[in-house]
């Protein structure tokens, strides 16, 4: 079970890093955000992993901002970083991916083992009793996956939460609706 488990946690995680490229472009945010730089400072491999895929994501984007903060001229009234809701997605993500990785890890270590009590080597005619069968390893591995997904549904909620509300997101109508807005509730539910 924990391994079907973690499979669909790793694409919860690929999906996660989907749904922040298309709010990137939605509310026309910085691709900097993503830039090799901010990891090679900044060297967790979880890190590395989402901002490159969620560059590679963006590559050829015709909404998302390339032009650097630094080559930005200051408009009153205009920001000229994205809220941390994307700016900080890759910082966001990284322990996720890294937990994940540790998780999955820690599962194919104990499928891969025996947990029989007790333990016999015909090969030296030894017989142990042990406590492999006590599930330590897959429980906290488990644990610190459903911490990890938390993680991904709170940096989503904040990504939403900006593109529904039309004084953050960029011009978008509120609630991202497709009519007027008092007749029309959009993306936001009653």
């Amino acid at each position: 079970m924990a391994c079907c488990i973690l499979f669909r946690a790793n694409e919860a995680v690929l999906l996660t890093q989907i749904c922040t490229a298309l709010a990137v472009e939605a509310l026309k945010g910085h691709i900097e955000s993503f830039h090799p730089l901010t990891y090679k400072v900044f060297p967790h491999i979880g890190h590395q992993e989402v901002a490159d895929n969620v560059r590679c994501l963006l590559e050829g984007s015709k909404l998302a901002t390339l032009t650097l903060d630094m080559d930005t001229p200051d408009i009153e009234g205009t920001l000229k970083q994205d809220r941390y809701a994307l700016r900080t997605a890759p910082q966001w993500l990284s322990p996720v991916i890294e937990i994940l990785k540790a998780s999955c890890r820690r599962i194919t270590v104990e499928l891969n083992s025996t947990s029989d009590n007790p333990i016999i080597d015909h090969r030296t005619n030894t017989v142990i009793s042990g406590g492999n069968f006590q599930g330590a390893s897959i429980s906290v591995a488990m644990d610190q996956a459903r911490q990890a997904l938390q993680m991904c549904g709170k940096l989503l909620h904040a990504q939403f939460s900006e593109i529904v509300n039309h004084l953050l997101n960029n011009g978008l109508p509120p609630n991202v609706c497709g009519s007027l807005p008092d007749l029309d509730c959009g993306f936001k539910g009653w």
